[in-house]
């Protein structure tokens, strides 16, 4: 007959292999009783100048306003919930109009190896503006990296950020950027049209200085 104790070691030695098998079966089956706290998918947020439908970023009829964009606290890395970070897409719905002399977009966070985040212009999508700020030390732009990583601006099947004013012939002769990158490293920018940045016809001797009308702009080598 087993002791006492032989008998407690067995009951021990066989909930320990029950548990073993438990959780061999919950893995390899994707279920469990544990979630891991903190881990979020990549998301896709739907922008606009101003918020419309029931500003939820859900799709371009219920799109975030530019404002909620430019704002630091809806950005994370690592990624968050509801935030933008490494892996998300941000939809550009419509067009998006700003005074003279101004940036529309800030970007506020980098992405990572594998999970940049993109900025994509849905059909139609245009940045308009009778030219975008050119402010020197990395200021400017239609959209601005401020400095971050792994971004990607991708024009879509016909993306516009574009001039209206500026040019020798034009209302303004101002120095214009479309797209800052500054020092941004891994950055991607394809399928999207940069016109009219500054436009120059005729004789007349109204000009800026062409250095500073750019339709790119990257201090760094990690750009394409």
């Amino acid at each position: 007959m087993l002791t006492r104790k032989a008998r407690l070691k067995l009951l021990i030695h066989g909930l320990e292999t029950l548990l073993f098998w438990h959780l061999v079966i919950f893995t390899q089956f994707g279920v469990g009783f544990f979630a891991l706290p903190g881990v979020s998918h990549a998301a896709d947020f739907y922008i606009t100048q101003n918020a419309s439908g029931n500003n939820t970023g859900a799709d371009c009829a219920d799109a975030l306003p530019a404002s909620w964009f430019n704002t630091a606290s809806n950005w994370a890395n690592p990624k968050q919930a509801n935030k933008i970070g490494p892996g998300d897409t941000v939809h550009l719905c419509g067009t998006f109009t700003r005074t003279p002399g101004g940036n529309m977009l800030s970007v506020q966070g980098s992405g990572a190896s594998g999970q940049p985040i993109t900025i994509l212009f849905e059909s139609g999508a245009v940045l308009s503006a009778p030219y975008w700020l050119n402010g020197g030390s990395g200021q400017g732009g239609a959209i601005n990296f401020q400095n971050h990583n792994y971004i990607t601006v991708d024009g879509g099947t016909n993306g516009v950020i574009q001039n209206t004013a500026t040019g020798n012939l034009l209302t303004d002769q101002a120095a214009s950027i479309g797209i800052e990158v500054g020092t941004g490293q891994n950055c991607t920018i394809k399928n999207l049209t940069i016109s009219n940045i500054y436009g120059r016809s005729g004789t007349l001797a109204r000009d800026v200085d062409q250095t500073t009308v750019i339709a790119i702009h990257s201090t760094s080598s990690g750009a394409d």
